[in-house]
């Protein structure tokens, strides 16, 4: 069985902890080379949203001084865009799963970008100025496409590969229905090399059997054998 006491947490906690002289530094002024492949890849990320908010706009009917505004400020919203991702750090970690903190990160970009991308159209394009719902369309779509090919890895991971890599994997149950508990499942669900494989979770609170987390059932320590087969 794999444990997850909260007290076992706090003491691995307290094992990681780095010394002041030791701490991690703050955002990379230089992209490393998957973050420079990530910016890359948001540059036409970014001219398609922009299109695709004028296209929904206009309903399709995307006319000659239309297509010339697109012409004369889509280089500017494209890399007003890409210097705030850089500076809220929302090119990072693409490589990992996709959290809360992630998501929160994003919205503050995607919603600073937006803003600057709007004063800067009023600023400097006064002959091309661009309705409002571009903008609010841009800020959306672009929240929503990013943050679901972000989740996608983590959806294909945890529900699409895992059950091909689950057959010469040990079957564990995780004692406790908690935060902890939750963790230490997703810690065994990402990390392939982990020959672990959670079949369940043991409570002993009634309220909670017969539920889930994750997709693992929640039983009572009778059902174990249940939960092994």
């Amino acid at each position: 069985m794999a444990h997850s006491p909260d007290q076992k947490t706090r003491s691995v906690s307290r094992a990681f902890h780095l010394p002041a002289e030791h701490a991690l530094p703050g955002i990379r002024i230089i992209p490393s080379p998957r973050q420079l492949v990530v910016l890359v890849g948001l540059l036409p990320l970014f001219l398609a949203v922009h299109y695709a908010a004028y296209w929904l706009r206009f309903e399709g009917r995307i006319g000659e001084p239309v297509q010339s505004q697109i012409a004369a400020t889509i280089g500017w919203v494209v890399l007003a865009k890409l210097v705030v991702f850089v500076w809220f750090g929302a090119h990072q970690g693409w490589s990992r799963y996709l959290t809360f903190h992630d998501v929160f990160i994003l919205v503050q970009a995607a919603s600073v970008g937006a803003l600057v991308v709007a004063f800067g159209d009023y600023i400097f394009f006064p002959n091309y100025t661009a309705p409002r719902s571009v903008f609010l369309m841009d800020w959306g779509a672009t929240i929503f496409l990013i943050g679901g090919i972000r989740g996608a890895g983590r959806l294909v991971e945890e529900h699409a590969i895992a059950p091909f890599l689950t057959t010469n994997r040990v079957p564990v149950l995780i004692v406790g229905v908690n935060r902890s508990g939750e963790s230490l499942l997703r810690a065994i669900r990402r990390n392939v090399k982990i020959q672990y494989r959670v079949v369940g979770f043991i409570s002993e609170n009634r309220s909670s059997l017969k539920s889930r987390i994750g997709g693992v059932p929640v039983r009572s320590e009778e059902h174990t054998s249940e939960l092994q087969s």
